[in-house]
């Protein structure tokens, strides 16, 4: 009997990610919306961007 490969996981959103990590879908459009969110050293703002991970720093970062 063959071995089944594991299905592709479908690439998550940025706000299904947040979601995942139990931030609720109102902090995480707050946080969205402040431009708190950041992908890869990029602020995040748009909700169907796919990452693979996420910081949230209130903060700008250091130029």
């Amino acid at each position: 009997m063959p071995e089944e490969t594991p299905e592709k996981e479908q690439p998550r959103t940025i706000l299904q990610r947040m979601l995942d990590a139990k931030i609720s879908e109102d902090r995480a459009l707050h946080h969205l919306r402040n431009d708190w969110v950041r992908a890869d050293g990029q602020v995040i703002t748009d909700v169907d961007t796919v990452v693979e991970k996420f910081v949230i720093s209130p903060r700008s970062p250091r130029t």
